[in-house]
Order: structure tokens, then sequence, then C-alpha cells
């Protein structure tokens, strides 16, 4: 087998990085030839060819300089390897790939995560985070591999046979100038071939520990990322969905169709402290709409709350529910099944409502299980704040052409008013609404100031509080 392997490398910072990637490659048991791309001159010694120069005039385009390379090599190797400099590859990882490949089609491509090492040896996923996720309807059997998708295609690296390559080529998307996207530019060149390349990129569920790959800084450890031990817990749970014991529905679209995560509903958010205080501690019986990890939901039962949970989907809900959330099916309809005739004190929709193309069916349905004094609270992004730049609505010119509807965002761009409309014809009074103010002293002291006047434009965030109207 013949290979070619292209590594990005930037300036010097990486440089001890680089060298253990290099020694990696150098000791593969395949014919090889190694190509750095660098922006300065370097000597790498006479295994590795150098090439200096960026591939466009664009400074961040470094990156996307080995597909050239690739497209005039690709009838000469038989595997390609792309990387960038401080993310570890060996042989085994390579034979897993190999060894998946030959039960997939030839435009689906066995994927890699990218882990990292605390400093008592313990394993952490960092490629799952934040808005990241698995899609369980994509859980499929190939040969004796079990293979599903991750929304996350970035890895820093990625591998492809001649035929995968030449579906990239083909594709006219394979091309020196970065593509805009979901990723910042740096990050594209190994995600893009996924997103318009006409490659699908799939992880390996059976032997998810042979496509795992070390990031070597460890620089993103307790920012994020999910430890081994969770992410085995959802591999496991995809593994029951592909055997049809557990549902592959999900609650709702969480991704929207901006060319950013601002307005994704998070899977992995923090405890949100300003819902935590924002239940009252008489409210007992808590219903937490669109949970996805649990971190405000377990606060919420370690301030004495009860509390019930309908998930984001079966995967998240294994995570949640090992932290003793008790949560029902990720269907609006069977999770009103599953709880009728039960009351709540409490019913927290958390940055769901914009997700849902019609949010006022699920409101209203959802408003006959609250108790006489019940209280709905429900979490806003505010499109109206000036954090959010017209960079944020991209590729949609909201102010020139107005504003775009849920099918072209795939979100309601909310506000106070189209919350209030909502609330309103789903039989709900609103009793108040809450700007969350960032802890900048200055917005603060402006906004105090102002008396609150201008908190509409100030506030990314927005929280509204609702009872059933009386009478």
């Amino acid at each position: 087998m013949k290979v070619l392997v292209a590594i990005a490398n930037y300036g010097t910072k990486n440089d001890v990085y680089l060298e253990q990637v290099l020694d990696q490659y150098r000791a593969l048991p395949y014919e090889k030839d190694i190509v750095v791309h660098t922006n300065i001159h370097k000597d790498l010694g006479t295994e590795v060819k150098v090439v200096v120069g960026l591939p466009t005039p664009d400074p961040r385009s470094l990156p996307y300089a080995h597909r050239r390379l690739f497209t005039e090599c690709a009838d000469e190797y038989d595997l390609f390897i792309y990387t960038e400099d401080d993310t570890l590859l060996t042989s085994d990882h390579i034979e897993a790939f190999l060894e998946a490949t030959q039960y997939l089609p030839d435009n689906h491509v066995a994927g890699f995560f990218r882990y990292e090492l605390t400093q008592d040896n313990r394993v952490d996923i960092s490629t799952i985070h934040a808005a990241f996720h698995w899609w369980p309807d994509s859980v499929k059997n190939f040969g004796s591999y079990t293979f599903a998708e991750f929304s996350n295609k970035h890895s820093a690296l990625y591998l492809l046979t001649r035929s995968q390559l030449r579906i990239a080529i083909d594709s006219g998307a394979y091309s020196l100038t970065p593509q805009r996207s979901r990723y910042y530019v740096m990050a594209s060149a190994a995600s893009n071939p996924f997103l318009y390349c006409g490659l699908t990129k799939v992880m390996c569920l059976t032997q998810l520990d042979r496509f795992l790959l070390h990031h070597l800084p460890n620089k993103y450890l307790g920012t994020f990322g999910l430890p081994k031990e969770e992410v085995d817990v959802q591999v496991k749970t995809l593994i029951e969905v592909a055997s049809g014991s557990l549902s592959q529905s999900r609650l709702f679209e969480t991704e929207t169709k901006l060319l950013n995560w601002s307005f994704d509903k998070f899977y992995y958010a923090p405890c949100d402290s300003e819902l935590l205080q924002a239940v009252d501690s008489g409210h007992k019986d808590v219903l937490s709409i669109g949970c996805g990890s649990g971190n405000t939901e377990v606060a919420l039962l370690q301030k004495g709350h009860q509390v019930t949970a309908i998930p984001l989907d079966a995967v998240i809900a294994a995570t949640a529910s090992r932290k003793g959330i008790k949560t029902v099916e990720p269907d609006f309809n069977s999770a009103l099944n599953t709880l009728s005739g039960r009351q709540f004190d409490c019913i927290i929709f958390d940055d769901v409502l914009p997700h849902l193309q019609e949010p006022i069916p699920i409101l209203t349905r959802f408003a006959n299980l609250l108790k006489e004094n019940g209280e709905i609270i429900a979490t806003f992004l505010n499109a109206k704040c000036r954090q959010f730049s017209s960079e944020t609505f991209a590729p949609f010119d909201i102010e020139a052409g107005g504003e775009p509807d849920f099918e072209t965002l795939g979100i309601h761009l909310s506000n106070e008013a189209m919350v209030r409309s909502w609330l309103h014809q789903s039989g709900l009074e609103v009793k108040r609404v809450s700007y969350s103010i960032p802890q900048n002293r200055r917005m603060q002291m402006f906004n105090g100031l102002s008396l609150g006047l201008f908190a509409s434009k100030l506030a990314p965030r927005f929280l509204v509080f609702a009872q059933r109207q009386q009478g």
C-alpha cells in the first residue's frame, strides 16, 4: 500500500508536537511520502518534503494547501492522510480505518474523535461538547460493524482511500479556496470534505477505541469535552438503538441553518444559574422539556425539587439518567401520554420553543399539565441583542430581505413580542419578562441609568414567566 501524508504546520509553536507526529509517520510500515505545508522554511530531514507558502492570498488558507497535492496525485497513492500538526495517528489507527472501510459504501468514511489526557491519565473526548450530538436515526450495521453519524465533522485529520478522494474531487467542491461553513477557516480543511464533497463521515461504534486520536497539547481539558466512560454509555445506547430496543427519535431539530452555532440548542450546557434561581423553592414537581446532559436538572434535584425530563434523544438521555434524572421518551406525543394525569408546579422550556416550527400547539398541550398556580418558565436567545451581529445570521441578509421564516433559518428569531403572542394564543398569560444583562460593569451601569429601557438591545437572552389564563 502506498500512502501520501500531508501535514499543515504554521510557525514554530507546535514544532514539539510536529516532531512526535512525524516520528509516527516515519515509522509506518507502508511505502509512503510525507509532505509538510508550512509558512516558513524548515529542515525536517530527508524523509520529509517541506513545501513553503500559502495556496491562496488568504493568510488562513495554509490547511488547504494539501488539496492541490492530493488532486494532482489522486491516481498515484492508495491512501491519503491530511492532518494538523498536533494530532497523533498511529499504524493501528490506519489498520482500523482500512478494516472498517471494507464494509462501508464508498461515500461513507470512517471518522475519528480526538481525545486529551488528564493528569491521572483519564481519557477526555474533546470532540464531544456544546451543541454537538449523535444522530440516533443514523445508526446502521455494515457487516459486523455498527456505525453512527456525529454532528461534529471536525477531527483535525481525515483519511481517504483513492476511490473516496475521487468522489470528493468529482464533487467540484474539493478546492483550494477555503469554503465558508460553521467551522472556522483553519478547521474547515478537515471538516468540509464531509459537508460539501459528497462524503459522509461515520463513527465506528463497535471499535470506537481504535478511532480515538490524541490531541497532544491537551489544551481543552477543563473547558470542554466528555469523559470516556460517559461516551461508552452513549455508544452502548446507540447499539441498543441499532437493535431496535430504543427509539431513534429526536425531540426536535436542534441545529439551525445559520453558519454558526450561536442559536443551536446545546446538548452539553453548563448549569444555568439564572434558570436555577428562577424556579421558585415552592415548585416541588418540575418538568424540564428539552433536557440535554442534565447539569441544570441535577442542580434542581440538589435544591430539593423533583425533576422529570423530556430529553433531546435517547443517547443524551443515558447521560442525564446516570446523574439521577428521571427521563421519558424523547417524543412530544409519547411523553404527553406517559405524563397523562400528572400535574407540575413548574414546566421549563429551556431554549426549546424557537426550534419548533409550530410552538403554539406544544405550549397548549403542556399547559394542561400545570397545577392551578403552576408556572411555565421559558428561555430564549434575544435576536434583537446588539451582541448578535449580521455575521451571526449569515448567509441570510435579514435587514435587507426582511426577517426570514422558519423554513429558511431553521429557527424563529425570537423577541419579546413574538413570545408574548405565542403564549397568549396557547391560553397562557405572561407574568413577567426578565432580560439577562451580561455581568459587565459598563453595561450594567448603562442599563441602570436608562431604567432598563435598552435591556432588549443589551441582553443576549431573556426569560419569560407565564401561567394559565384565568376565567
